[in-house]
């Protein structure tokens, strides 16, 4: 699990399921809106058979920097659009 806190605002967001132990990473989606604000993060973990939950861990103060993404998209002459390969 994993919360984040933001005191400016005084609203928390979570996520029970942000990762699994076989990725051995976990990611966190904060709204747009929360640009540049600071926030509180922590994390816990969860027993694979659900039965049990570890007390949380602060993991740490951090400024919010949003992320756009634009897909660029090229024309094939013979298939249409296509998103660019890197």
């Amino acid at each position: 699990m994993m919360p984040a806190y933001n005191p400016a605002i005084n609203s928390a967001i979570y996520d029970l399921h942000a990762g699994k132990r076989d990725k051995m990473a976990a990611c966190l989606p904060l709204p747009a809106q929360w640009q540049d604000d600071v926030v509180e993060a922590y994390i816990a973990f969860l027993s694979a058979d659900a039965t049990e939950v570890s007390d949380s861990q602060y993991a740490g103060r951090h400024q919010v920097k949003v992320l756009l993404l634009s897909i660029l998209l090229f024309r094939h002459p013979e298939k249409g659009n296509r998103p660019l390969q890197f």
